[in-house]
């Protein structure tokens, strides 16, 4: 959230000019690095746990219209109102239709087969392809084409962030995970997750091994470096890191972690959030919140610049200290006020089909 507004007002996740006078701002910079790969987690958690409840009819559009609007949202902020900006908006969008269409023609062998496939995707650097796609003259249509795809070269400028090559597969990958959880809760064997010692061994293993790797992420650089550095890193560096939140979401899983989990109180409020129920709302939300606070901000600096530079500061640091506040707020009041709207259609269409329809009758009446 702190991440995007950073991105709108300063035109760089970092406000660096001011890490080094407030604590504040410091301590949250810190943070945003050390959750710098959150948004791989975010990716593959949704689509996991959209695949898991496989909502049908309404609840897919309804995810839709949310991401395209989302997708709209960013557009009209990062480029002229003509232009589309490809993100993560796009990536999700693309991944879930194309997936969704292949479970509905093909069945569930579709999905494996798509998700083995997205599994494979996240271990090869496909922008390593860049040379070799080098032209003298690419027409603007061709470059915005490369960076889509995810081969675009860098060559010390930004790129488009999440590129469908190889985010596309983490789409896949974690729908592929959660048609496989519906189908074990759905046959009831969801004890046939509980981690046994062979499993536990394992994982012990793979998580030593990566400790080396660990810290790539929290040193990548801002400004127009920030999308090569985020979303091409090597495969070793992403799966070093990605491993440990996928560990977690495996344990997560198992009966035993469940039925603990849900003893607790802390638990089960922090799962009665609005943004833990209404995830992409929340997403959406704070876009727009932040869109707009970027937007009064530089107002105030063009009527009257000096008090701004008196109270930026003051205003950041209570941003960065409630802006999760104000988006579960948001959330909360929207949600509702969608639920009322939903509620009011409902009783008006079935107040509408209650009214008798009396049909005239040649000769008399009934």
């Amino acid at each position: 959230m702190l991440f995007h507004f950073g991105l709108f007002y300063f035109g760089d996740p970092e406000p660096p000019h001011y890490v080094d006078e407030s604590r504040i701002i410091w301590v949250v910079i810190w943070l945003l690095r050390v959750g710098a790969q959150s948004g791989f987690i975010i990716a593959f958690l949704s689509t996991l746990l959209l695949s898991l409840n496989k909502k049908a009819g309404s609840g897919r559009w309804k995810l839709f219209g949310v991401l395209a609007l989302g997708w709209l949202v960013l557009s009209l902020q990062m480029h002229s109102p003509w232009g589309i900006s490809w993100d993560v908006f796009g990536l999700i969008f693309a991944g879930i239709s194309t997936v969704m269409a292949a479970e509905a023609a093909l069945g569930t062998g579709a999905v494996r087969i798509l998700g083995v496939l997205g599994y494979l995707m996240l271990w090869l650097p496909f922008w390593q392809l860049a040379p070799y796609l080098h032209a003298d003259y690419a027409s603007p249509v061709q470059e915005a084409l490369k960076n889509i795809v995810g081969v675009a070269s860098c060559d010390m400028r930004e790129v488009s962030e999440w590129p469908l090559l190889p985010w596309t597969g983490l789409v896949w990958f974690g729908y592929w995970m959660g048609a496989e959880i519906r189908r074990l809760r759905d046959a009831g064997q969801m004890a046939s997750l509980c981690v046994n010692r062979q499993e536990a061994v394992a994982w012990t293993v793979i998580l030593v091994a990566t400790v080396p790797q660990l810290g790539a992420y929290f040193h990548i650089r801002g400004g127009p470096y920030f999308s090569c550095d985020a979303y091409r890193q090597a495969p070793v560096i992403f799966w070093s890191h990605f491993v440990w939140p996928l560990f977690l979401i495996r344990c997560s899983f198992d009966p035993r972690v469940q039925a603990r989990l849900s003893l607790q109180g802390w638990v089960r409020r922090v799962s009665d959030l609005a943004i833990s129920r209404k995830f992409w709302l929340a997403y959406l939300l704070q876009y727009v919140s932040g869109t707009a606070i970027a937007y009064a901000l530089n107002y105030w600096e063009m009527v009257d610049p000096g008090s701004l530079a008196v109270w930026e500061l003051p205003l950041l640091e209570f941003l960065c200290l409630t802006i999760l506040f104000q988006t579960e707020l948001m959330t909360a009041r929207a949600d509702k006020l969608i639920r009322a709207v939903s509620k009011w259609r409902v009783q008006r269409h079935r107040g509408a089909s209650a009214v008798p329809i009396v049909l005239p009758v040649e000769g008399g009446t009934l």
